[in-house]
């Protein structure tokens, strides 16, 4: 939204036709709110028998395959509004310009010269930013080279699509953008959007890992007895040191197991979606009503001999399988599982 610049003051052929009353409701100085809202609605509708002005959450409202934007829409602060004044034009096929782009007040209008406008400022005394009227319809075809769907924007509303199927073709993301939205983007533009979405997912995963100490702790802390290994590899003494695995069963867990479950545990592995990918190791048991029963998980960093087999010794401790009584387990041969099991023992 930054780089569209605020036209100048030399007047279109669209605002040379204006009334003198229709200029001064735009000018530079801003309309009280409430005076605002009896001008809006009448009196039936002020007292809540009518239209009620509300709270736009665009978490329910972008989910919807069309959106409307009505007059006395709040949204949290400015940002918020812009977002979804975008999203609408985008999924509309318009483009606008802004005629006012401030903290103070927000006023937009159609690109190609349309009767359309909106106009928007903060409720007073508060970051609230609401519709305060909109005008005009849209008579202009649909812009299907939208400089609004630019490579942020599509970088952030791809996000999950990136994150679930990063290794998606820039020429599949082309073809999807065109199906969805019905916006033509090129091939360096999907590059760039599909760059932005990785940097913003390995930033968000880095500063998950960074906080994996106080995750422990925490889990420690509020689940006494519960037993948790973080394995890290360090270069030198002075390096914090680099996430390799993490191994962790909840006493509450653990417990539950032990006192009312069958001694069968099943162990399977799932990838981990994510830009450092990953294995996720589970050691689960069936409960008293055939349920799944979850006893200890680990995070490490391959499907391989040497993982499975540092997996089944913390298991071994935690269950109290080394005192030899008969356990059964349940698996579908997963790569060096079963000579892991024999080394460990189990």
């Amino acid at each position: 939204m930054e780089d569209l610049q605020t036209p100048g003051s030399s007047k279109n052929k669209f605002e040379e036709g204006e009334s003198s009353k229709t200029n001064e409701e735009w000018n530079e100085f801003a309309i009280d709110d409430e005076e605002l809202l009896d001008t809006m609605w009448g009196d039936d509708e002020r007292n809540g028998k009518g239209n009620s002005c509300r709270d736009f959450n665009a978490a329910v409202e972008f989910r919807k395959s069309d959106f409307e934007l009505k007059v006395g829409d709040k949204f949290k602060n400015l940002r918020a509004f812009r977002e979804a004044l975008v999203e609408w034009n985008v999924r509309e096929g318009y483009t606008m310009k802004y005629k006012k782009n401030e903290r103070a007040k927000v006023i937009a209008m159609c690109k190609k010269g349309c009767s359309w406008k909106i106009r928007a400022s903060p409720i007073q005394n508060e970051s609230t930013f609401q519709i305060k009227s909109i005008k005009g319809v849209h008579v202009c075809g649909r812009e299907y080279s939208n400089h609004h769907a630019n490579a942020r924007y599509l970088s952030k509303k791809y996000l999950d699509r990136f994150r679930d199927e990063p290794s998606s073709s820039i020429e599949g993301f082309v073809k999807t953008v065109r199906r969805e939205i019905m916006v033509d983007i090129s091939m360096r533009q999907a590059y760039r959007a599909k760059r932005l979405a990785r940097e913003a997912l390995q930033g968000d995963d880095i500063r998950q890992y960074n906080v994996i100490r106080d995750y422990a702790a925490t889990l420690l802390i509020r689940n006494p007895g519960s037993h948790i290994v973080l394995q890290v590899t360090r270069l030198d003494e002075n390096e914090v040191g680099i996430f390799e695995r993490m191994y962790w069963s909840l006493s509450a867990m653990k417990n539950g197991f032990l006192a009312g479950c069958r001694r069968i545990i099943g162990l399977d592995d799932c990838f981990l979606k994510s830009p450092f990918g990953g294995q996720l190791l589970t050691a689960m048991g069936r409960d008293g009503n055939d349920n799944m029963f979850p006893i200890a998980m680990a995070v490490v960093e391959a499907e391989r001999y040497d993982s499975w087999k540092w997996f089944l010794m913390e298991l071994k401790i935690e269950v109290g399988a080394e005192n030899g009584a008969p356990w059964t387990f349940i698996s579908d041969r997963q790569k060096g599982l079963v000579s892991a099991i024999v080394v460990v023992n189990l």
